[in-house]
């Protein structure tokens, strides 16, 4: 099934999401809203849907678990309204491309909420541990300043 032809989605995705959002991540990356690991793999995500898309021919497979990756991110903070809106619309266009070639997207969703639940509950403990490392140093005996005197 060729989707150039008859799909504003593939376009839309193609021209204009997929540019933006992959600029996002550069922009945003100085505000750590993903992790290295995370913020390579969106970027691995974004190549791997622009290049099934623009072969006319996509492989379903391929494009599924760019899909799942993409959408499975773990963003440290809220994201910016601007990137929200332009995040919220490549899922959008790229449900409709793979619903057109027959993907279960319920399965999708729910595999892509799996890994991000996986990733929240990791991200969580290494916080803990890491605060717990800080928690157990010792202070330094006898660095603390003079008593500050009270004028009269």
């Amino acid at each position: 099934m060729s989707l150039k032809e008859n799909s504003p989605d593939v376009w839309a995705l193609l021209d204009n999401d997929l540019p933006l959002l992959e600029d996002d991540f550069k922009y945003y990356r100085v505000d750590k809203l993903l992790d290295d690991n995370d913020l390579a793999e969106g970027e691995n995500a974004i190549r791997r849907i622009r290049r099934a898309l623009e072969s006319g021919r996509p492989n379903l497979n391929e494009l599924s678990e760019a899909y799942v990756s993409l959408f499975s991110l773990y963003f440290r903070k809220p994201l910016p309204p601007e990137m929200r809106i332009r995040y919220e619309e490549v899922r959008k266009r790229l449900s409709n491309v793979l619903a057109k070639l027959g993907a279960d997207l319920k399965q999708l969703d729910e595999k892509a909420k799996q890994r991000l639940s996986e990733k929240a509950k990791a991200a969580q403990q290494a916080q803990a541990s890491q605060a717990g490392q800080t928690a157990q140093q010792p202070k330094p005996q006898g660095t603390s300043p003079p008593p500050q005197q009270e004028p009269k």
